[in-house]
């Protein structure tokens, strides 16, 4: 998708980060990382995180990053 980019463009990449659920209070939530790997058994629970650490191969300029987490208390969705 890089080698697409017309001068100045821009590239939006939006990778969920399940992994992060992991240790979640709410065992509803803290369930969703396992059921997604059982559905995708190859692969990443923290693709989010590893493709960050790609983009800089591609030599882009102006990278940034943001990420976000909802804090939800148990038994609330």
């Amino acid at each position: 998708m890089a080698s697409w980019l017309a001068p100045d463009g821009w590239l939006v990449a939006e990778e969920a980060d399940v992994g992060m659920w992991l240790a979640d209070y709410d065992p509803i939530w803290a369930a969703h990382p396992a059921a997604w790997h059982e559905a995708f058994p190859h692969g990443s629970l923290g693709q989010g995180r590893a493709l960050l650490r790609q983009i800089p191969q591609l030599g882009l300029a102006d990278i940034g990053a943001d990420a976000g987490l909802d804090i939800v208390e148990p038994g609330r969705t």
